[in-house]
Order: structure tokens, then sequence, then C-alpha cells
């Protein structure tokens, strides 16, 4: 009975630390010619910037850091966090991505 116990002992704990690996993820993706980006962070962080990307891949690539800039809004959606920030002038590309992170209709 006993390596049963320690099979499942294991078991969870990888489960455990796979978890917390994946909550503590993030990526970032920009707009081609403009200062916006998002960082997704959270649980499958990579699938928002995926599903991000899907939307228009000629315009908005995989940034390897997240640009530093005025945070316009903090969405969450899908057990994820995303950070919408623009260092525009007018700060238009950044106000319509936070404008697209809240409209449900646009994550079908």
């Amino acid at each position: 009975m006993k390596p049963a116990i320690i099979v499942i002992a294991v078991l969870v704990l990888a489960a455990v630390v796979y978890g917390g690996r994946q909550s503590f993820r993030s990526c970032s993706v920009g707009v081609t010619g403009t200062s916006a980006t998002v960082t997704v962070s959270g649980w499958r962080a990579t699938e928002g910037c995926d599903h991000l990307r899907s939307q228009d891949s000629r315009w908005i690539y995989l940034r390897d850091e997240p640009l530093i800039g005025d945070v316009i809004c903090e969405v969450r959606r899908d057990h994820r966090h995303y950070v919408v920030r623009d260092k525009g002038s007018l700060l238009l590309v950044g106000r319509i991505a936070c404008a697209a992170l809240n409209d449900s209709s646009s994550w079908k």
C-alpha cells in the first residue's frame, strides 16, 4: 500500500509544480509601426498571445520583452491578466486594444 501512496504523492506534487509554472508565465505582443504592446500573464499565457496574433498576424507580432510605457488598461479574461501599454502621443492604438479586450464579442 505504501508504494501507491508514494506514487499518488509524486503525481500530486508534479501537478502542483506544473500549475505553478503555468500561472507565472507571460508573453507580450506588439503592433507593427506603433508603440503599443499587450502583455499576457497567468494560466497558459502563450495561448492568449497566440489568440491575439491570430487576429491579424501581419500587424501583431510576438515581442521578446514588454514595452515600458503608460499602462492604458488591465483586463482579466480566461484566468489571464492582460496589460496594455502605449507610448504614442495619442495612445490611440492602446485604447483600441483595451476596447477590443473588453468586448466579449471579439473573443469568439
